[in-house]
């Protein structure tokens, strides 16, 4: 039913907890990546590459709606026809400047070999807040006759689990953290152990552990494992992601982990206790 006729295509579905460094891993595996493209969330960002953080579902509540709808009614191309009207009504979601950037942006769906989606787990503020969407989007894949690849970071070490702390603690303004309090660690702490406690991942899903290896500096593995799921990453670009974003971040990281020790590690305990990594 792949009414858009521009070829067979992959859609890379990406599904992560707050603080888990979602939006780095599709930088690094999906803009590093000539052939990937996907539709950045911000209306002022002039974006005619369209390479990811993209299909990062433009509003959280209206994709949140289109996905309730497509799992009580399977028998119905719901996700499929989503995509395909997502990809063209994107060009709305910046200013072009003249009318040629449209067909440049059209050409681009055309020539691309994969379709970058990233979102959190979950549905309202009231229920299925922890529901996983992996099914929905492989049932999209299969409707539309594209393949899938489904892939979720996990923390694993006491490294990348505190990381996500200080993320869900006081989230980011751009690659800048607020300051945050006592209190705040406590809760996050929490918050990121019952996430994972609740969010259920299907066996068939790629997990992996790449802010352990951005802290402990292990660049090589890192592009290693960006390169199995594309193989036309641009090094340069995958650098200047991987540089930055590991320079602004890492000290900041360290200082939270010495103030917040105690917290840290009592949290870190319960996510043991409870058989989470």
């Amino acid at each position: 039913m792949d009414w858009l006729n521009y070829g067979k295509k992959r859609i890379i579905y990406q599904e992560f907890l707050p603080g888990t460094g979602g939006d780095i891993f599709a930088n690094l595996c999906g803009t590093s990546s000539a052939g990937t493209i996907g539709v950045g969330p911000d209306k002022n960002h002039k974006q005619i590459k369209l390479a990811a953080p993209g299909l990062n579902l433009p509003q959280k509540r209206i994709i949140n709606g289109i996905q309730h709808f497509a799992d009580a009614h399977q028998e119905l191309p719901v996700m499929a026809n989503f995509v395909l009207v997502q990809l063209l009504s994107s060009i709305g979601t910046f200013a072009v400047e003249k009318q040629d950037q449209y067909w440049d942006y059209f050409e681009a769906i055309k020539s691309c070999h994969s379709v970058w989606a990233s979102q959190h787990p979950g549905g309202n503020d009231y229920f299925n807040q922890h529901k996983s969407w992996f099914d929905m989007w492989c049932k999209a894949a299969e409707d539309l006759s594209w393949d899938i690849v489904c892939l979720a970071p996990k923390f694993t070490t006491y490294e990348s689990f505190t990381w996500t702390v200080r993320i869900v603690a006081s989230p980011s303004q751009g690659l800048n953290m607020s300051p945050c309090g006592g209190h705040d660690v406590y809760e996050a702490g929490g918050k990121t152990v019952y996430r994972m406690q609740n969010w259920k991942i299907p066996n068939y899903v790629k997990t992996y552990d790449h802010i352990d290896l951005v802290i402990n500096d292990r660049k090589q593995d890192l592009l290693d494992l960006v390169s199995e799921i594309n193989h036309d990453i641009d090094v340069d670009c995958f650098n200047n992601y991987y540089d930055t974003y590991r320079k602004i971040r890492i000290r900041d990281w360290h200082n939270f982990v010495n103030e917040n020790k105690s917290t840290l590690d009592h949290w870190w305990s319960k996510a043991l206790e409870e058989n989470l990594v």
